[in-house]
C-alpha cells in the first residue's frame, strides 16, 4: 500500500484512466453536496493566502500498467468527488471555448488521455448507468438527461453567476484554484488486495451504503473475474435500472429476504446475506443461486410496486387496490405466492381470492384500530403456515382468521365510531369511499374515481356556522369532534371547494345533481345531525360487509 497527498493536477495528469467497479453505486451525490463543494471551492477562489484544501480519500488499485500505454487504476472510493470535479473542469473548458490554449489544455491534461484507443481515452470510466452521458460530455456531444447531466448543468451556471462582490469569475483562476490547491490523500493499495473487502470497509467515510449497496458489493466479491461482465449485464444490471429509478431498491431487498420467512430489520438485510452466505456448504454457488433469484423476484416485485405489469385484469385491480391502501407488508407473502403461480401450484383465481381476503383482513383490522405494527410478522410467516396445502385459498384464510380478523359486530361498530379522515393516511379514506361507490353503483355507468376534481366532502363541515350549530342542537361542539370526520359523514363530489362551509339544505341541492351512486342517499333527508350519521353509516356499513368479507371458519 502506498499513501501520498497529491494534488488534482498530479492526479489527473498522465495517461492514466480511473475505472469505477461494479460493485460501486452510481453516481448519488445531490444538490447539498453540489452546494458544499461549490463553497469550498468559491472560498478558495477568494483566498489570497493561497492555502491548499483537503479533499478527502481517493483509494485506488492498478489493474493494468504500461510503460507506454493508459495505466488503469479501479476507483474504490473518491468517485462522487472525481466524478464531479472532472464534469466541473468539463465546464470551464466549454465556457471557455475556442478562444485560446486553456480548453484544449483542460481537454489533453485532465479529460482525456491521448493517442489511444476509444475504450481507454477518457480519465474514468464511471458504472455502466453513468458512462454514457458522462462520455457524451466529455466529447461535447447531445448530452442525456441523467443525474450526471445535472451535475454539468448546475456547475456550468454557477461558473457563469456574478455575486455582490465581483462581476464574473476568472476561468483561468478558477481553474489554477482547483488543479493546485485541491489535494487528496491518494492511497494505492496492492493489485493481490481484495477490492471488494476493502470498499465494504471504507463504509461510513463517505456518504453511507445503504442495503443494496452492500449486498451488490457482497455478490461481485464472491463472482469470478471471468463472469462478472455476464452477472453484471445479465442479472444485477437490469434489476438496478428499472428500481432505481423508482427508488425501491433497498425496498426490494429487504422483502425479498423476508420471503424466506424470518422476519429481519431494513438495516439488516446485508448482514442476513452475509451470514447465509458463510453458513453456505459453496459460498460462490450459493451467492450465485442469490443472484439468479434476485432476477426472477425482481420481475414479480416489478408487478407489485407497478400492477400495469399484471396482464391479468383482476389480479393487476387487486394489487392496485392493495398499494391504494398505501401497505406493503404483504409483499413478502406475494412475492412467494406469484413463484407458486409460475410453478403452476396456484391458479390466478385463487391468488386473487388469497388478495381479496388479505384486503379484507387489513380493512377490517384498520377500522377496528388494531396496530398495523404486527403485519409484518403476520404477512412474513405466512406463507410457511400455507405453502404445501391442497387448498391454499382456505389455508390463507384459516392462518388470517385465528389473528385478529375482526367480526362483523366489530367492524361496524369501528365504522361508526372511528374518523377515517385527518389521521393521517388521506388516502385510505378516499379508498373505502371509492369502493362504495362502486359497489352501490354496480351495473349503472361508472363515475371516473381518479379525475382530479373528485374529492372528499364533509356533509357537517370542518368548521360549524351558527346554522349548523343550530340543527345539531345543544351537544353541537361534541357531535361536530366526534363525528366529523367518520365515514357517515363523508362522500365524494366533483365540487367540494362551491360546497365549502354551506347549510345542509344547499348542500342536498348539490348531491341531487351528483353523478355519485352515494348521493342518491341524501334526498330523503330532511336534516343532517347525530342520529343521520349513524344511520348512514350503518347504510355504508351493510355494503362494506359485502366488500370486505370474512372468511368462514
Amino acid at each position: 500500500m502506498k499513501v501520498d497527498n497529491v494534488k488534482l493536477k498530479d492526479l489527473l495528469e498522465g495517461s492514466r484512466q480511473f475505472v469505477v467497479p461494479r460493485f460501486q453505486r452510481t453516481y448519488s451525490w445531490e444538490k447539498r453536496h453540489w452546494d458544499d463543494l461549490w463553497n469550498d471551492l468559491e472560498e478558495l477562489y477568494d483566498d489570497k493566502k493561497y492555502r491548499e484544501h483537503f479533499m478527502g480519500v481517493i483509494v485506488t488499485m492498478p489493474v493494468e500498467m504500461q510503460p507506454h500505454g493508459v495505466n488503469k487504476f479501479l476507483l474504490i472510493d473518491g468517485q462522487q468527488r472525481l466524478t464531479t470535479i472532472l464534469l466541473i473542469l468539463a465546464c470551464i473548458r466549454d465556457l471557455i471555448g475556442n478562444h485560446g490554449d486553456l480548453a484544449e489544455k483542460i481537454d489533453k491534461l485532465y479529460l482525456q488521455n491521448q493517442f489511444t484507443d476509444e475504450s481507454n481515452r477518457h480519465k474514468l470510466l464511471p458504472t455502466q448507468i453513468d458512462v454514457d452521458s458522462f462520455r457524451r460530455i466529455l466529447d461535447r456531444k447531445e448530452q442525456i438527461e441523467s443525474s450526471i447531466s445535472q451535475v454539468y448543468t448546475q456547475f456550468r451556471r454557477r461558473l457563469r453567476t456574478t455575486n455582490d462582490e465581483r462581476e464574473s469569475l476568472d476561468l483561468e483562476h478558477f481553474l489554477d484554484t482547483m488543479i493546485e490547491r485541491l489535494v487528496f490523500a491518494s492511497i494505492v493499495i496492492d493489485k493481490e488486495d481484495n477490492p471488494y473487502r476493502i470498499f465494504h470497509s471504507l463504509n461510513g467515510t463517505g456518504e453511507a451504503l445503504t442495503q443494496s449497496d452492500l449486498v451488490r458489493n457482497h455478490i461481485f466479491m464472491h463472482v469470478d473475474d471471468n463472469d462478472q461482465e455476464i452477472a453484471y449485464q445479465d442479472y444485477w444490471f437490469p434489476i438496478q435500472s428499472a428500481l432505481d429509478k423508482r427508488n425501491k431498491l433497498d425496498n426490494f431487498m429487504i422483502d425479498f429476504v423476508l420471503k424466506d420467512g424470518e422476519f429481519i430489520s431494513r438495516n439488516s438485510v446485508y448482514d442476513s446475506i452475509r451470514h447465509a452466505t458463510s453458513q453456505a456448504t459453496d459460498p460462490k454457488k450459493y451467492v450465485q443461486d442469490l443472484l439468479e433469484n434476485l432476477a426472477i423476484y425482481f420481475h414479480y416485485y416489478l408487478k407489485l410496486v407497478d400492477p400495469g405489469n399484471e396482464t391479468d385484469p383482476r389480479l393487476g385491480r387487486l394489487l392496485s387496490r392493495l398499494n391504494s391502501l398505501r401497505t406493503t407488508t404483504p409483499y413478502p407473502l406475494l412475492l412467494n405466492l406469484y413463484h407458486e403461480l409460475d410453478s403452476g401450484k396456484l391458479s390466478k383465481t385463487n391468488m386473487s381470492e388469497i388478495l381479496e381476503t388479505i384486503e379484507s383482513f387489513i380493512v377490517r383490522r384498520y377500522f377496528c384500530r388494531i396496530h398495523s405494527r404486527g403485519l409484518n410478522l403476520i404477512f412474513t410467516r405466512m406463507y410457511r403456515s400455507i405453502v404445501g396445502e391442497a387448498d391454499m385459498v382456505r389455508a390463507a384464510s384459516q392462518y388470517l382468521l385465528v389473528r385478529k380478523f375482526p367480526t362483523d359486530e366489530e367492524f361496524i361498530e369501528g365504522w361508526i365510531r372511528y374518523p377515517i379522515y385527518g389521521t393521517g393516511n388521506q388516502d385510505r379514506s378516499r379508498f373505502v369511499l371509492e369502493s362504495l361507490e362502486t359497489e352501490i353503483k354496480q351495473n349503472n355507468e361508472p363515475v371516473d374515481l381518479f379525475h382530479e376534481d373528485i374529492t372528499r366532502e364533509h356533509i357537517m363541515p370542518q368548521t360549524l356556522s351558527e346554522e349548523w350549530r343550530r340543527m345539531l342542537g345543544k351537544d353541537a361542539e361534541s357531535i361536530h369532534e366526534n363525528y366529523v370526520h367518520t365515514i357517515g359523514n363523508l362522500t365524494l363530489t366533483g365540487m367540494n371547494e362551491s360546497m365549502g362551509n354551506k347549510p345542509f339544505r344547499l348542500k342536498k341541492e348539490t348531491f341531487n345533481r351528483s353523478s355519485f351512486a352515494l348521493n342518491t342517499y341524501f334526498s330523503e333527508c330532511e336534516t343532517w345531525n347525530k342520529c343521520q350519521i349513524e344511520k348512514r353509516a350503518r347504510f355504508l356499513g351493510s355494503v362494506a360487509l359485502q366488500i370486505w368479507k370474512r372468511p368462514d371458519n
